[in-house]
């Protein structure tokens, strides 16, 4: 019998507390001060955001990059990343792994062996996002998705995803 009574009574505290978790930011809703509340706008919670929009996601990357042209020297390409050497310095751009030049596959590795070479003046047209900009110096990522050498001849990075710019 002192089991079911002991039962019964975490219970009903159970139940006791659920419903004043529910009931009093209801309560605090309904209050209003005396004002009426006029043009309240609903919008809906985006649940997802926080999942898939984290830093180093490509959500995020894709919804806080923009459009930049980076003209300059090549370097090198070293681990996937293009070296630039532009009039500000040494730039890293990330290339994605297969490129097409005129009708033909590239592999990234490939660019400098077939297309590119050291010392040419290039175009490499990128996304960037940047991670931190604070006062002195800023962090931020180059995504490639265009390079034009000095001949004019350019290579498109194959991607799962079209890149337009509007003027």
């Amino acid at each position: 019998m002192k089991s079911k009574l002991k039962f019964l009574i975490i219970a009903l505290a159970m139940v006791a507390v659920t419903g004043a978790v529910l009931y009093m930011p209801l309560m605090g809703m309904a209050q209003s001060n005396g004002e009426e509340i006029q043009d309240v706008e609903f919008v809906e919670p985006c649940y997802r955001y926080r999942y898939c929009c984290k830093p180093r996601s490509p959500w995020w990357f894709l919804h806080n990059s923009y459009p930049v042209e980076i003209e300059g020297t090549a370097v090198g390409l070293w681990k996937g990343m293009l070296v630039v050497n532009t009039t500000e310095g040494h730039v890293r751009v990330h290339l994605p792994k297969m490129w097409t030049i005129g009708e033909e596959f590239v592999k990234r590795g490939e660019l400098f062996d077939e297309y590119l070479s050291v010392g040419e003046e290039i175009t490499v047209k990128a996304l960037r996002a940047n991670v931190t900009d604070k006062e002195g110096f800023s962090i931020y990522v180059l995504l490639g998705y265009e390079i034009i050498d000095e001949c004019g001849v350019g290579a498109y990075a194959v991607l799962p995803f079209n890149v337009e710019t509007h003027e």
